[in-house]
């Protein structure tokens, strides 16, 4: 499909309409067919061990996006499960969201530096 190809639109080149862009794949190769799910894995994780010095993989970004929609959401608290997409926001608790977990890493680590902090 070339964008802004309707009969009744003229053609600009690199203009995208806002429909064209929501639909379709996100990961396309170099001919344009959709990525498979195996070689966006591949790509991610070998680009992030070269560049970071640590494999990502695809399901690493869901869970830091699902962890800073929840910290992050304030009056949206289904966010996260937005986010992924997950009809179940248990699903989303349960198995992406650490959130609650940095939360009381944070709250251990102020009661330590109080401890400290603290005479006798």
């Amino acid at each position: 499909m070339v964008i802004g190809s309707e009969p009744d639109e003229p053609m600009r080149a690199g203009v995208a309409r806002a429909e064209d862009l929501l639909s379709g794949s996100l990961w396309v190769g170099g001919m344009g067919a959709a990525l498979r799910y195996g070689t966006v894995e591949r790509i991610l994780t070998e680009t992030t061990r070269q560049t970071l010095g640590v494999a990502v993989a695809p399901h690493d970004f869901r869970r830091c996006g699902a962890t800073t929609a929840a910290l992050r959401a304030g009056a949206h608290p289904h966010l996260a499960s937005a986010l992924l997409q997950h009809r179940d926001r248990r699903v989303t608790d349960e198995h992406y969201n650490r959130a609650s977990t940095l939360s009381a890493a944070g709250a251990f680590g102020r009661m330590i530096q109080e401890m400290r902090s603290t005479p006798g």
